[in-house]
């Protein structure tokens, strides 16, 4: 009977063996793509339920300027949920383990935020801690959370200072301590968007360079601690929203080059070239994996384009801008003001274009297939530097006005862009990280030994009209400088961040462009400082679902250019058979 009992025992042991098997190799079915929402406005940071089966998200309607946190279940019918209602903006919703509880980040209107968690189906909501720091600070920044697998701890990331980069802390949801994880390079922004792996070993996220956006990578180190290690290399404009797959093998995450639309790739931890995400195209982000369900955000399409107004102080003054170049941003005027050259996807890809000054006949200079951009004239209006990603890395090139073959002007492993001339046409200052950190160096036009020029941090410099003083930035977005070319002192003009491609020198004074991002509200301010009466004043305002960058004059300071796109709709798509 025992003998028996046995064989019986093996029998049904080798027949669930023999099931699992043929269920672990049975075909998984078709990919398939359906909306999971459709009601309009902005959705970002959509999170699957540790099951699968309901997704939180942020979501702001048509009407609505702000942001509130929604549950929404899967499957066919069902309505969202909203369980935050709080007038600041609730964001980067994160599941508990056990599914019953949501942390998320609500950001207040002077700019600092704070971690709450809530139950899942809404209810009473629990403070943990304030982020230290400021939550804007130049590019937009909002401190990313993940809940850890073993539920005792939250991740996310903080600037302990405005000019401090960005480092991922834990915080033990029992005492509410926090404890770095990483360690940022002190000249990089930082580290962002964490994300733990399955087994709670890993923790994956995003490092960006000195750049900001423009040099943003996937690095992974051990959650206990250890050597950081880089996955990607493709230096991209943005990467966010890190997922990992079940397995703990890849990385899903959303990526921009220079110039392009967000898309979705996967990286495998092993090593090899991230992958697109088969079924999904263009202009999305933020997945979300669980399983083999994926959610993601599809965008509109955003578009920048450049936007000229007509200065206070012209003969024709006007307070409405009108669009003077589609598709086309960062521009600069030729020295006599007859021409612009700007950066355009026109062609596909970001490259450098002329145009007539009223934006008329565009004509694309180079034809790079990896990004460039930043064009900025030579005095005598005959040549033109710019960067690109040609090479594999951020170098500087020389290009003639009437075109031809454009030549390599730097040849270091290091990132260097932002070009600007001297006004005697003897030099171009740029910015390099070669000395470990990015500061301001010039080389001569024809190539040469390149000079550092700054000691204590600089990105891009343009050299005064009578050329006695360099103004610069320290980093992509800060204070404005000073520094006499004959040596001594430097002094801080504008206090604050401003975006590198926001100001202008001319000879009358300094223009620059103040932005305070909202999530779906910008406020742009356009502001003079007169250089004789050391008087600064408001030129144009702008307040709206907008977002501004690229502010240029025009010689005779008759004209401010600016670069501006609406933000974009989106709506949350869901992807079965996700493999």
């Amino acid at each position: 009977m025992w003998i028996g009992a046995g064989f019986v025992a093996l029998a049904a042991a080798f027949g669930g063996w023999m099931l699992k098997g043929r269920l672990r190799q049975a075909p998984v079915g078709p990919i398939t793509i359906t909306p999971f929402t459709t009601d309009g406005g902005g959705k970002s940071d959509p999170r699957l339920s540790p099951d699968g089966e309901k997704v939180a998200y942020e979501w702001t309607g048509p009407n609505d300027d702000n942001w509130d946190i929604y549950v929404k279940a899967v499957g066919p019918g069902t309505k969202p949920l909203r369980i935050t209602e709080d007038p600041a903006y609730d964001e980067i919703p994160t599941w508990s383990p056990d599914g019953r509880q949501i942390a998320f980040v609500r950001e207040s209107a002077d700019d600092t935020a704070a971690i709450y968690t809530i139950p899942a189906l809404g209810g009473q909501e629990r403070k943990l801690v304030d982020v230290v720091g400021p939550v804007q600070a130049g590019y937009y920044f909002v401190p990313m959370l993940c809940w850890a697998p073993d539920g005792e701890w939250l991740v996310f990331g903080e600037k302990a200072s405005e000019d401090a980069p960005a480092r991922i802390l834990r915080l033990s949801l029992a005492t509410l301590e926090k404890r770095p994880l990483t360690s940022p390079p002190p000249d990089s922004a930082g580290d962002f968007q964490p994300q733990v792996s399955p087994d709670g070993r890993l923790l994956a996220f995003v490092r960006s360079g000195a750049r900001g956006f423009g040099n943003q990578e996937v690095w992974i180190q051990p959650v206990t601690g250890g050597e950081a290690r880089r996955l990607t290399s493709g230096q991209y404009a943005f990467a966010r929203a890190l997922s990992w797959t079940p397995d703990g093998a890849e990385i899903v995450f959303s990526y921009g080059a220079p110039g392009s639309l967000a898309r979705l790739a996967r990286v495998p931890l092993a090593g090899g070239a991230p992958q697109p995400i088969v079924g999904v195209g263009e202009n999305t982000s933020d997945a979300s994996v669980r399983g083999n369900r994926m959610v993601y955000v599809q965008n509109t399409t955003l578009g920048m384009d450049t936007w000229r107004l007509s200065h206070p102080g012209a003969a024709r003054p006007s307070d409405t801008p009108e669009k003077l170049l589609a598709r086309g941003v960062n521009a600069s005027y030729s020295p006599d003001g007859r021409r612009l050259a700007f950066e355009s996807s026109s062609g596909g890809d970001v490259n450098v274009w002329l145009s007539n000054a009223d934006g008329s006949h565009p004509v694309q200079l180079t034809t790079s297939k990896s990004g460039s951009g930043t064009p900025r004239w030579s005095p005598d209006g005959r040549r033109l530097v710019f960067d690109s990603l040609e090479a594999g890395n951020w170098d500087l090139y020389v290009v003639g006005a009437d075109g031809g073959t454009p030549r390599r002007l730097t040849q270091e492993p290091s990132e260097e862009g932002t070009g600007t001339w001297s006004r005697d046409g003897r030099w171009i200052y740029f910015h390099s990280d070669r000395s470990g950190r990015s500061e301001i160096w010039k080389v001569p036009p024809d190539g040469g030994t390149a000079v550092q020029v700054t000691r204590a941090g600089g990105f891009y410099a343009v050299e005064s009209e009578d050329g006695l003083y360099l103004y610069y930035c320290k980093s992509s977005s800060s204070g404005i400088w000073r520094v006499p070319l004959s040596g001594g002192d430097k002094s801080e003009i504008v206090k604050g961040p401003v975006d590198w491609v926001n100001w202008a020198v001319t000879r009358q004074g300094l223009y620059y462009a103040t932005r305070r991002s909202r999530v779906r509200r910008e406020e742009f301010e356009v502001q003079h400082l007169d250089f004789r009466s050391g008087r600064t004043v408001s030129l144009y305002r702008r307040e709206g679902a907008f977002f501004q960058l690229y502010l240029t004059v025009s010689p005779d300071e008759k004209w401010i250019l600016f670069g501006e796109a609406r933000l974009p709709q989106s709506e949350l798509m869901l992807m079965e058979n996700f493999r």
